[in-house]
């Protein structure tokens, strides 16, 4: 019998590179879907700044997971990463399908870049460390909690388009995601987890 030229592969890696076929090609799927659906309704009209904005959005996503699975084998880690990573894809992806607090287009909505600002800046500044993630996704909560009191402050619950149930509904979603994420990144930070 001859060696094997290639070490036998870890326990897990296999498990961790289908994750990140599928996740790839769930990116790809999401592409795929406006594609096929304006075959059938005329609803759905994206042009190729639409697909490019999507293609951007779905390749920093991804690179973002690829990141986090580098980052850590600690799987409380993972999850809160792409926890965070999902709010953040879906709190764009919101904002330039059809806007958060008010009609599509909404200047207003331009304040959502600071809910992704003070997750990245925060993450930044924590070094990705698990402990200063938390912080980070737990400030990223609040600064949700500031948008809808700007957001009501500024009068948006009377646009024919929205409601306060609706601002704060929305927000809300969004809020429970980073303190879902804040909060896996705290689990992974204590001494018990790999």
């Amino acid at each position: 019998m001859h060696p094997q030229s290639t070490s036998p592969q870890p326990e897990g890696a296999t498990g961790t590179r289908r994750l990140r076929i599928a996740a790839w090609s769930l990116g790809a799927l999401i592409l795929l879907v406006p594609a096929v659906v304006m075959q059938f309704t005329d609803e759905v009209n994206w042009g190729p700044e639409d697909f490019g904005a999507a293609a951007v959005l779905v390749l920093v996503a991804g690179t973002a997971l690829e990141f986090t699975v580098r980052k850590s084998g600690n799987t409380a880690y993972r999850l809160a990463a792409g926890v965070a990573i999902f709010a953040g894809f879906a709190l764009i992806w919101v904002n330039l399908a059809v806007g958060l607090t008010g009609p599509e287009g909404d200047p207003f909505d331009l304040i959502y870049g600071a809910v992704i600002l003070t997750a990245l800046a925060g993450a930044g500044l924590a070094r990705f460390e698990a402990p200063g993630m938390a912080r980070a996704m737990f400030a990223a909560a609040a600064v949700h909690v500031l948008i809808i009191a700007i957001a009501l402050l500024a009068g948006k619950h009377h646009s024919p388009v929205t409601s306060v149930g609706e601002i704060a509904g929305g927000n809300g979603v969004f809020m429970l995601f980073w303190i879902w994420s804040a909060l896996l990144f705290r689990k992974a930070a204590e001494p018990s987890q790999s």
